[in-house]
């Protein structure tokens, strides 16, 4: 979670964000896996969030503002050894 730099964004009081929205993409290297294959599921305490994959590789990862400042763990279902590119704008 701290690469998102949620923690920043949910600093800011709601009002001076209001019409800003952060999403993340993610592009696996190996092309045989499909972005909206990969799911993500954010892990507080005994709270579980899946967070949806669209086909074109972006995600939403709107979650508690709490949450974030906690750095909760981030899981995904990509198989072992795989990896992924991720960004955030």
């Amino acid at each position: 979670m701290k690469i998102t730099s949620l923690d920043k964004f949910y600093a800011v009081p709601a009002m001076q964000r209001d019409k800003l929205r952060v999403l993340g993409t993610e592009k696996p290297n190996n092309p045989a896996i499909a972005p909206s294959d990969i799911a993500f599921t954010v892990i507080h305490g005994d709270e579980r969030k899946p967070i949806v994959v669209s086909a074109e590789g972006t995600f939403d990862p709107v979650i508690d503002a709490q949450w974030a400042k906690d750095n909760p763990k981030v899981l995904t279902n990509m198989p072992d050894g795989e990896k992924a590119d991720f960004s955030f704008r």
